[in-house]
């Protein structure tokens, strides 16, 4: 009688595990969310571009992701990081490979400023040069100010 009390309490406890992973990435995107927020009002720009971009990062390791942009158009993109993350830096890449934009100063907020030359596909860079508690957690917003 107590062997399917067995399989029925390994369930709950990897269930109880899934949800509290689960509760973990939903809080730090909450934080993320609201970092982004707190950049973006500062910003000149005037509205978001779609919905951030967001994932984790070890010390010293970095994520490429991509957005597609509009000829003509200036746009600020902001980052932010967690609070175990004393520095994140962030380069950007047109369509035709050409750096446009990096910011590598020390700090946890990086923005990047500038018009896009063409309409395409840009390639952002985001490094966690910096993670006091691996991993550490990060957002970008594009903004525009049209």
């Amino acid at each position: 009688m107590k062997r399917p009390l067995v399989p029925a309490l390994l369930v709950l406890a990897l269930g109880c595990g899934f949800a509290s992973e689960a509760a973990a990435q939903a809080s730090y995107q909450q934080q993320i969310r609201a970092a982004l927020r707190t950049a973006a009002g500062r910003a000149r720009a005037a509205r978001p571009e779609g919905e951030p971009l967001m994932g984790v990062l070890n010390g010293k390791a970095t994520d490429n992701r991509t957005v597609d942009l509009q000829a003509g158009v200036h746009y600020t993109i902001v980052g932010v990081c967690d609070a175990n993350c004393p520095d994140i830096d962030m380069r950007i890449w047109g369509p035709a490979g050409a750096k446009l934009a990096e910011d590598v100063q020390q700090n946890n907020t990086p923005v990047l400023e500038f018009t896009a030359p063409a309409a395409g596909r840009y390639r952002i860079a985001v490094e966690m040069v910096s993670c006091s508690a691996n991993p550490c957690a990060w957002g970008v917003q594009v903004l525009t100010s049209r």
